[in-house]
C-alpha cells in the first residue's frame, strides 16, 4: 500500500461528477474536503484501524476505469451524503442510485470510526493544552 500515489482530489471529484447525478454536486467540495481530513487521520491511525480501512483508501486513490473501482468512488460520495444527512439513506437506496444499502453503509462505518479517532485526538490536544504539556 505505501507505493500507492496520495490522494488525487482533482481525479477523484472528476469521476464523482461524470458519474453522479448533478442534482447532488452541491456537496462535492465539501466532500473533497472531508475524504482529504479523513485521509490524514487514517494515515496517523492505529496499525488495526488503518488495515481495516486500507482497502477503502485504495480505492479512492486508484486510477482506474474499471466499473467496481468507478462504483466504490461513487458510493463513497453517496454515503457521505446519507452520513452528513444531507440525503437519506433511503432515498439513495430507493432511486437505485447505489447496488444497496450496504454499498453505502461501508463507507459510512468508516467515516464514523475515523471521526471517532479524531474527536478523542482533538480531546487529548485540550487536555494537554489545559494541563500546560502542549501550547
Amino acid at each position: 500500500m505505501q507505493n500507492q500515489p496520495p490522494l488525487d482530489l482533482p481525479y477523484l471529484k472528476f469521476i464523482i461528477q461524470q458519474h453522479v447525478n448533478p442534482e447532488y454536486h452541491k456537496w462535492l467540495d465539501e466532500y473533497i474536503m472531508y475524504i482529504l481530513d479523513l485521509y490524514y487521520i487514517w494515515e496517523n491511525a492505529p496499525g488495526p484501524v488503518k488495515q481495516k480501512y486500507a482497502f477503502h483508501f485504495a480505492l479512492l486513490r486508484a486510477y482506474s476505469p474499471k466499473p467496481n473501482v468507478i462504483k466504490a468512488k461513487v458510493n463513497s460520495y453517496y454515503g457521505f451524503l446519507a452520513h452528513k444527512k444531507y440525503v437519506p439513506a433511503t432515498r439513495i437506496v430507493k432511486q437505485k442510485l447505489v447496488a444497496g444499502s450496504e454499498s453505502i453503509y461501508t463507507w459510512i462505518r468508516m467515516y464514523r470510526e475515523l471521526e471517532s479517532i479524531k474527536q478523542i485526538a482533538m480531546q487529548n490536544l485540550k487536555v494537554k493544552k489545559a494541563l500546560g504539556i502542549e501550547k
